[in-house]
């Protein structure tokens, strides 16, 4: 066994470990910052334009149905009146 190939494999997986953990931690804060602005009356359009993002996977980050051309809202409410 050489402890300098280990050594390497053991860093670079520390490495991994460590990116995946910030990516998780900036995916809760996207998510957060998504809900924030879409409860504050920003319209998803904005929201997932500025996010790189289109308005389904808005909708899926805060677990409602996507707006659609016809109602053009997130929740259905628009379909209820």
């Amino acid at each position: 066994m050489n402890d300098k190939d280990i050594r390497k494999v053991h860093v670079a997986a520390a490495d991994l470990e460590s990116i995946e953990f910030e990516r998780d931690h900036a995916a809760m804060d996207l998510d957060e910052a998504v809900s924030t602005a879409v409860g504050h009356g920003e319209p998803v359009e904005d929201v997932a334009r500025v996010a790189n993002m289109d308005a389904e996977e808005v909708a899926k980050r805060l677990d409602v149905d996507a707006p659609t051309e016809k109602s053009g809202d997130v929740d259905g409410s628009a379909e209820k009146a």
